[in-house]
């Protein structure tokens, strides 16, 4: 089955460097998109970047149920039935070993990656299998699979969301919707510049590719991912590192 007409895509985290890239690749695809993110300014920009589009910015804290509700339900009235759902809302910068980390630090990092992420799930899903037709596509991490120092909780909670994906995955596959997650490495948005210079530069001389990736690769395999020629693509975990972890000499 086709994407029904009139249908829109939810982006969470839209005014991000993922984000906004996927924001434009979607609407270059002729999807509607509603750009849901607590970043007003960084939403205006997105706004201004693409004049004329069927573009509906939506302030809106992801953890904030009530207003995850609103916002679904403006999507509808505004732009069609979302359809489509990038769970892309995260937090980088929150560092923490284990032994300092706090309840509420860890507490957070859930809150936003992963039951975020279900909320938004639970929000959509009725109107996909209505319609027999859904993609969501949630944004891991390759933290998810190899850890990472100082990011413990960022870490188990972009693995919980593995389990979502899967899991949402197997419920929905007989009403046609499919459900994904991508695992990115190190990717050049602006979070890449707030890391050292010399981590940087250590983990990209371990990619085969021996650099950053660009926020459109990460944006173009949610293009494919959403789109119909994905329809027996589902409870995937792909990650997009430039070959990080290979055999590199």
């Amino acid at each position: 089955m086709t994407r029904p007409e009139g249908s829109a895509a939810i982006i969470t985290g839209a005014a991000g460097g993922l984000g906004s890239a996927t924001v434009t690749t979607l609407l270059e695809a002729g999807i509607s998109v509603a750009a849901v993110d607590i970043d007003e300014q960084g939403l205006e920009r997105l706004a201004k970047a693409h004049p004329g589009q069927p573009l509906e910015c939506v302030t809106s804290d992801v953890t904030d149920a009530s207003a995850m509700a609103a916002a679904v339900d403006r999507t509808a009235r505004q732009l069609g039935q979302p359809l489509i759902l990038v769970n892309n809302a995260g937090l980088t910068d929150q560092a923490a070993f284990i032994t300092n980390l706090t309840d509420e630090l860890w507490q957070l990092e859930m809150s936003v990656h992963a039951t975020a992420a279900f909320r938004w799930t639970r929000q959509c899903l009725p109107a996909m299998q209505s319609a027999h037709w859904g993609r969501i596509v949630n944004m891991s991490s390759i933290a998810a699979s190899m850890g990472d120092l100082a990011h413990s909780a960022y870490s188990a909670a972009k693995a919980a969301l593995l389990g979502l994906t899967r899991s949402t995955a197997l419920e929905n596959a007989r009403f046609g919707v499919t459900a994904n997650a991508v695992l990115p490495g190190m990717i050049r948005t602006p979070a890449y510049d707030r890391i050292r210079e010399d981590v940087r530069t250590r983990v990209e001389s371990r990619t085969a590719m021996k650099r950053p990736g660009e926020p459109h690769e990460i944006a173009g395999l949610i293009g494919y991912l959403i789109s119909d020629q994905a329809s027996y693509l589902t409870g995937q975990a792909i990650t997009v590192d430039g070959g990080l972890g290979l055999f590199v000499f």
